[in-house]
């Protein structure tokens, strides 16, 4: 959000702390409430190491089930704040994502925060899930180079778990307030079904076309890395191998919503 950006009348004031700078890690994901690259070599290095991550998950020991990644980075340009910050009657759009996935079947939310993050990060403090391990965050460093920084962030942090590493990750955005736990549920549901065939990668549809979220197996995040670039994502990637694509056009428009509309307030 623009220094000068106007709050609705229905927003609620909220308040910024100071965030303490952390040794960033190998792999190139930086914890919550600490500061990422500030030169691109620091983000070179980063990119390297979080390929040399996933391909060392092979080696780790039991793996726990399903994660729920949702990226929550952007600067929202174009609604004129970042998503993360944004509220409606239902309450925050982050924490309605990161519950639908919860509510879904994960274990646990992986949320990776970039624009304003302390901000984002001191709004996912008031879930009661927050600091019992089903919510966590990590920073993305290079949150502005697009979503494609943001997802190579969220599945470097997920290979470096050591034996918590999750045979699977959920992949979701923050701007889609209207795709709930039964998309989620769904999707994993089908997943299953047809794992053995598609090695665990599927993609909601909504009346045939392919949305979020979007489940990838740990024997593809080595290839959606690879891709992983500017606002594309895991796109390239998905083309390619062509997901099982799960039809929940029933459930949810699976719209993202690009502008500010009747009934959202921001929470700054």
């Amino acid at each position: 959000m623009h220094p000068c950006q106007e709050r609705s009348a229905s927003s609620v004031p909220y308040q910024s702390s100071s965030t303490t700078r952390e040794p960033t890690s190998a792999a190139g994901v930086w914890p919550a409430g600490s500061i990422g690259p500030s030169c691109t070599g620091g983000a070179r290095r980063a990119d390297r190491g979080a390929a040399s991550a996933v391909r060392a998950v092979r080696d780790t020991g039991p793996m726990s089930p399903t994660t729920g990644l949702l990226l929550a980075a952007g600067e929202g340009r174009r609604y004129g704040m970042p998503k993360a910050l944004v509220a409606d009657s239902e309450g925050p759009w982050v924490h309605r994502a990161a519950r639908a996935l919860l509510d879904g079947g994960c274990q646990d939310v992986l949320v990776v925060t970039g624009a304003r993050a302390e901000e984002v990060e001191q709004l996912l403090g008031q879930m009661p899930e927050w600091g019992t391990g089903q919510v966590a965050a990590v920073r993305c460093g290079t949150w502005a180079r697009g979503m494609g920084a943001s997802l190579r962030s969220g599945l470097t942090s997920l290979a470096t778990r050591g034996r918590t590493v999750p045979r699977r990750a959920v992949v979701h955005l923050v701007d889609l307030p209207d795709v709930g736990a039964p998309v989620v549920e769904r999707l994993l549901r089908e997943a299953d079904a047809h794992g053995e065939q598609t090695g665990q990668v599927a993609r909601a549809a909504y009346e045939g076309r392919p949305g979020h979220p979007v489940v990838l197996g740990q024997r593809h995040w080595e290839g959606v890395l690879g891709g992983a670039a500017g606002d594309a994502g895991a796109r390239s990637y998905l083309r390619r191998v062509e997901p099982l694509l799960v039809e929940c056009g029933d459930l949810a428009t699976g719209e993202d919503v690009d502008e500010p509309r009747s009934g959202t307030a921001a929470l700054t």
